[in-house]
């Protein structure tokens, strides 16, 4: 309770002396108001009484009073002409004043005529204790704490001070707990069964907003007061294994091993096990070999591709692994005859080149044989003959074998074959007609030579092996490897599997390197190169990378005389509502993202679909206006690193 006296000026000869008298008391936390009780008194200070009536006026607060006291005014004796009770409200932080103004005129026709008392002043209430309320709170993730910070300005005077989290803003599902008084922040050590709560309440997104409550309690009365933030689920990519075993019983009896993989000819066989984390559950298992992308548990004819397994949660969280088995480069044997035609002689140098894989199958060695066969054109063929002579390279052959007794009047037919351990019944080479022809014949006009005019078709390339390092070839012309012979320094990663035929270009002590693939391997023109500058190499950079998914690809671009990398991201399913982001790393910090281009599946279902694309150099935000959630999408980026 407040109190106090105001004293009021006299102005003029009179006696007449005044004062206010007030005093407030408190109606509590809840009403915030105080009662404000004021008297207004007068008294005669020197000699006789005085008889009259006095007037004037008294304002209390916004309440004014019109003062018109008939009576006897005694000396030295205070007498109360007016009281005034009002309530006035206090400020939000309990602070609180109220103004007080008199005005009191003596009695006309008596000594106090002309005599006047008067006076103001603004007093101040008591504050009242006000009660708690929230500042701020923290973002936080699901394995850490959430710190609060509020406002309590009635400190110790409050009963209760609690505050909870609330998943929707009514139910306290993170329970109410004691904070301190006279504090400002409180850090929710939260358990173990509440963590698992509040991650239950968002199984479909990494992120959920939650509402934080503080409560107080003063006389008797509760007020509660909130604020939102945001909790991120962390740690949370899919638990994933699997196991990959070929089920081709033809390539197991060579390798010796269900766990080897023979390209072109095993079938494996992808199991996989994926259990989700914090609630979310399995969305998609996804298989990526090459150019074949299947769902779930799958069976897929081998390349010499990676074989990818991606496991995507229902918060879009992803784990993604590279099965681990050995995958023979195996590539089926070609043979071509060459072309040579029989001597007027009845001989025939026959000749046989083509590729094959020269390497082991596992616990198999593989081995090579070629045949040839021949008839009349018009006639049955021979039986099958083998090459004695035949000339083995690391990816290539020669067989040559010298015939005689044919006539050279004849035309004849003439097939090969290679045959290795896989291809058992060999692989046939087209049909060859050859007929020999004199060197030269003539006539009364004419002169005719009839040897055929062969132009080079350039130098045999050169073969290399693990032996070579092509940070050393420097010399003009073609060179060409086994993949599973490698030189070293070749280029590496899974778009440069079947890499294995190399230009190079000299010029003085400067030289180009040009990788290409020798086989029609499905990477198909796809090239890398680089230059090396008397005894500095430089980095093997993509022409026209094969992109594929999550691979890194350092390009012959340049932006700012930077390098130019690439890769695709794969985005995979599209937000249900709202945005989605997808993190995206490289081999290093970008520094910036040049450009990016995307594929959406299925995208003509889509003319009247709003979306958005952001891309920034750690993240890619898709933000959708309906749901896509059915829809995929791969976005392609190139940046520079720092």
């Amino acid at each position: 309770m407040a109190s106090g006296t105001i004293a009021l000026t006299r102005t003029g000869s009179g006696y007449l002396t005044g004062q206010i008298l007030w005093s407030s008391q408190s109606n509590g936390s809840a009403a915030n108001t105080s009662t404000v009780t004021a008297k207004l008194q007068i008294q005669r200070s020197a000699l006789n009484s005085t008889t009259g009536t006095f007037t004037g006026s008294f304002k209390v607060g916004s309440t004014s009073k019109t003062i018109s006291w008939y009576g006897t005014l005694p000396t030295y004796e205070w007498v109360t002409i007016e009281t005034v009770t009002v309530t006035v409200s206090h400020n939000t932080d309990g602070k609180g004043s109220c103004y007080l103004q008199a005005l009191v005129n003596g009695p006309t026709q008596t000594t106090m005529e002309g005599t006047y008392v008067s006076g103001s002043a603004t007093v101040t209430m008591d504050v009242i204790p006000r009660f708690a309320g929230m500042v701020s709170a923290t973002d936080f993730t699901d394995e850490g704490n959430l710190t609060i910070t509020y406002s309590n300005p009635a400190g110790n005077a409050v009963e209760l001070l609690q505050a909870c989290i609330s998943l929707t803003g009514s139910n306290a599902d993170v329970p109410y707990r004691d904070i301190p008084k006279t504090g400002t922040k409180y850090t929710f050590s939260l358990t173990e069964a509440e963590r698992n709560t509040l991650r239950a309440a968002s199984p479909n997104s990494g992120t959920l907003t939650v509402y934080v409550y503080i409560r107080s309690q003063i006389g008797g009365s509760t007020q509660t007061d909130g604020v939102a933030c945001r909790m991120s689920i962390v740690n949370a990519n899919p638990v994933v294994s699997f196991a990959v075993v070929d089920t081709n019983s033809a390539t197991t009896a060579l390798t010796g091993s269900s766990s080897i993989l023979v390209a072109l000819y095993s079938k494996a066989k992808v199991t996989i096990n994926a259990t989700a984390k914090k609630y979310a559950t399995i969305k998609t298992k996804k298989v990526t070999h090459g150019a074949a992308s299947l769902s779930g548990d799958s069976t897929l004819s081998v390349t010499n591709n990676p074989i990818i397994i991606t496991v995507t949660d229902s918060r879009g969280n992803q784990t993604v692994q590279t099965a681990t088995n050995t995958i023979v480069p195996y590539i089926d044997p070609t043979c071509t005859i060459g072309n040579n035609i029989p001597e007027t002689d009845g001989s025939f140098a026959l000749e046989v080149t083509g590729l094959f894989y020269n390497g082991r199958i596992g616990a198999t060695t593989n081995t090579l044989e070629v045949q040839y066969r021949y008839k009349v054109r018009g006639g049955s063929y021979s039986d099958w003959f083998a090459f004695e002579n035949i000339d083995k390279g690391t990816v290539g052959y020669a067989a040559r074998a010298n015939l005689t007794g044919l006539d050279y009047q004849t035309a004849y037919v003439f097939q090969a074959r290679a045959i290795d351990k896989i291809n058992t019944n060999g692989v046939a080479s087209a049909e060859k007609v050859v007929i020999s022809e004199p060197v030269f014949d003539w006539g009364q006009n004419d002169f005719n030579f009839n040897v055929p005019v062969n132009f080079s078709k350039g130098a045999t390339p050169t073969f290399l092996t693990s032996a070579d390092d092509l940070n050393t070839i420097k010399a003009s012309g073609w060179y060409t490897w086994l993949t599973s012979d490698l030189p070293r320094n070749t280029p590496s990663g899974p778009s440069t599997t079947y890499m294995s035929c190399m230009r190079v270009w000299q010029n003085g002590d400067t030289c180009l390197q040009e990788c290409v693939d020798s086989t029609d391997s499905g990477i198909k023109g796809c090239k890398v190169q680089r230059v090396i500058y008397g005894s500095t190499v430089y980095d093997w950079e993509w022409v026209n990378p094969h992109m594929l998914a999550g691979v890194e690809y350092r390009t012959t671009e340049r932006w700012n005389g930077k390098p130019v990398y690439t890769k695709i991201v794969d985005f995979l399913s599209l937000p249900a509502s709202g945005s989605k982001d997808v993190i995206h790393t490289a081999n290093g910090i970008i520094e910036n993202v040049v450009s990016w281009y995307g594929a959406f599946a299925d995208v003509q279902a889509l003319p009247n679909s709003s979306l958005d694309v952001l891309v920034t150099t750690t993240t890619i935000r898709i933000t959708v206006e309906r749901d896509l959630s059915a829809f995929s999408a791969q976005i392609a980026i190139k940046y520079t690193k720092r």
